[in-house]
């Protein structure tokens, strides 16, 4: 048992509910509410939909680690969190502060169905849900991950051609689908594979994910494209479970395990509830980002990268790592754990408090909506030392809490996914470090955008040679500079 410096409990059960505790601490002062009206709540939303890290890092710096956002002077409307024993409260709780996101309840079949995970649900039925559907993220399926990941890295690599600049952002968004695909279905066929691609990125690319979509959609407008993308993907999902259920296959996969899963009282996935998981899982956003902002952070650190290089030549020779060699890139590991801390995969969260209660110095009403954000705490002076600055080394004596970093969640709705994700970003980071020399396209601009993730706007281009070692360092335009310091 590990002693949090913010209450005890168990670090290595992230699905433990923790101990109510929803006393101010003794040390916390009271901060006054922001007081506005409709008019103003309207205005602070738009701020923080146009760049919800500027927005976010602003309230931190003006205001502290948290706010209240209150219509008038007494009536709670927002609250933004940033403190981490808060987050103890608000992630422990689970039965007391709720996921915010609605189900699509109202909405055509296709988007109903593909909107309602276990993302989207809460207590009982999300403690059920999520017991179904971990098992089809077994440990057990690791080295057949591993061998889906070096093949499709090494099919990426021997594409490339020393001179050529390419999108890293794009090339890795579509690695990642291609391994996604691959792991969840056993789908290798290039025509599958694009067909996928097309109809997901249609439906993420319309400006929300259909489980955020709380009105009905109609025919036409701009949702018409979603909508048929959805309905396409829904009837693909049904036939491969269709034939999943009727045949033997060969080599189970992800999908194989949520039609098998049952509980210890026999309760089942439907082909609706496999269909939502199978969509929440098929998400090459969060590693897409996690490698293109991690492969941007060694560009610009050319002292890391060949420290890096040495450790990665010493253990690997030049081949793809196996799984007993993980242990012993501990750099890569640290390099991952900090472009994690800079730049986490979600920048914020959302609860709702679902009854009146003392949430830290303030006493809120139920229905109150509590952001947040792994970005801003990953930022904290208090437990990172020059926070803006890429230092793999301070994870050599650093041990921070689950609620001082928390790239994928913690506790309750934490992501599934994220010991496949440190696996994938392990396997392809050392494949394409050990084999190319990448360099920021000259004059290149990279912003944010906050969309499924936290990913470069505009994409990250970037110039590829053989490995070397004669690195350069390109100065880079762009709100990326406020994120990280590249001197």
């Amino acid at each position: 048992m590990s002693n949090y410096r913010y209450g005890n409990t168990l670090q290595s059960d992230v699905n433990q509910e923790l101990p109510l505790r929803t006393a101010p601490s003794s040390r916390m002062a009271r901060p006054a509410p922001i007081a506005t009206s409709s008019i103003g709540l309207f205005l602070h939303r738009v701020r923080f939909m146009r760049d919800p890290i500027k927005y976010l890092m602003g309230l931190y710096r003006r205001h502290g680690q948290t706010v209240m956002i209150s219509k008038g002077k007494d009536k709670p409307a927002m609250i933004y969190n940033f403190a981490p024993e808060l987050n103890e409260i608000l992630f422990g709780n689970p039965d007391l502060f709720h996921w915010s996101i609605p189900r699509p309840v109202n909405a055509p079949e296709a988007i109903r169905v593909l909107g309602s995970s276990f993302i989207t649900m809460d207590g009982d039925e999300y403690r059920q849900r999520l017991q179904l559907t971990r098992n089809s993220l077994h440990s057990s399926f690791k080295e057949s991950w591993r061998e889906k990941m070096v093949r499709h890295t090494r099919k990426m690599l021997e594409g490339w051609k020393a001179g050529e600049q390419r999108d890293m952002h794009h090339e890795m968004h579509w690695l990642a689908h291609t391994i996604d695909v691959s792991a969840l279905f056993s789908i290798e066929d290039l025509e599958s594979v694009v067909m996928l691609n097309d109809l997901t990125r249609t439906l993420r690319q319309t400006g929300t994910r259909p489980s955020m979509l709380m009105l009905p959609l109609k025919r036409g407008g701009p949702y018409a494209g979603m909508l048929d993308s959805a309905e396409k993907l829904v009837a693909f999902l049904r036939k491969i479970i269709a034939e999943k259920r009727a045949g033997q296959p060969q080599e189970r996969d992800m999908l194989d395990m949520l039609i098998s899963s049952t509980t210890e009282n026999g309760a089942k996935l439907s082909d609706d509830d496999i269909i939502a998981e199978a969509y929440t899982f098929m998400n090459p956003e969060t590693t897409a980002s996690a490698l293109t902002w991690t492969l941007l952070l060694l560009a610009q650190h050319p002292d890391v990268l060949g420290d890096l290089l040495d450790e990665l030549d010493s253990v690997l020779h030049g081949d793809a790592p196996t799984l007993e060699q993980f242990r012993e890139l501990k750099l890569l590991e640290n390099v991952i754990k900090e472009s994690l801390r800079l730049f986490p995969p979600f920048s914020f969260r959302r609860r709702r408090s679902a009854q009146a209660c003392q949430f830290g110095p303030f006493e809120i009403p139920g229905g109150v909506p509590i952001i947040s954000s792994q970005y801003v705490t990953h930022r904290l002076p208090e437990i990172y030392r020059d926070p803006q600055r890429f230092d793999p080394g301070r994870w050599e004596t650093l041990k921070p809490t689950q609620f001082e970093y928390f790239p994928f969640g913690s506790v309750t709705h934490h992501c599934l996914g994220k010991h496949y994700v440190n696996l994938e970003l392990t396997i392809v980071l050392s494949m394409l470090l050990q084999r190319y020399r990448l360099t920021v396209a000259p004059g290149a601009r990279v912003d944010r955008r906050v969309s499924i993730g936290l990913e470069p706007a505009n994409g990250l281009p970037m110039t590829i040679a053989m490995q070397d070692r004669r690195f350069t360092r390109q100065a880079i335009r762009g709100n990326v500079n406020e994120m990280v310091e590249f001197a």
